[in-house]
């Protein structure tokens, strides 16, 4: 993954986890998914990474002209959701 990208994954932890945790509260209302005021279940940590995925492949597809996304990408992506899930439990917590 190029810094770029890495600074795209960013921008949407730091702009749209308010976004996110209101999506994630409609759509799984029978799951938890916030451990704490700073972790994620298992269930909220797939759920984020199956959001940034899909931004994801969005940008790469506009950017290059080709969605798809290596395993190197995935893991990447999921590395980055272990990283950042203390911001999006902290919106869901609240």
């Amino acid at each position: 993954m190029k810094p770029h990208e890495i600074a795209f994954l960013e921008e949407i932890a730091d702009n749209r986890s308010a976004s996110i945790a209101s999506a994630m509260r409609d759509g799984t209302a029978d799951v938890e998914l916030v451990e704490s005021e700073s972790r994620l279940t298992v269930h909220g940590r797939l759920w984020v990474r199956g959001y940034l995925t899909d931004r994801f492949s969005m940008y790469r597809a506009g950017t290059t002209g080709n969605p798809n996304l290596t395993a190197e990408d995935l893991e990447r992506i999921a590395e980055f959701v272990d990283e950042h899930q203390a911001g999006f439990a902290a919106e869901l917590y609240s």
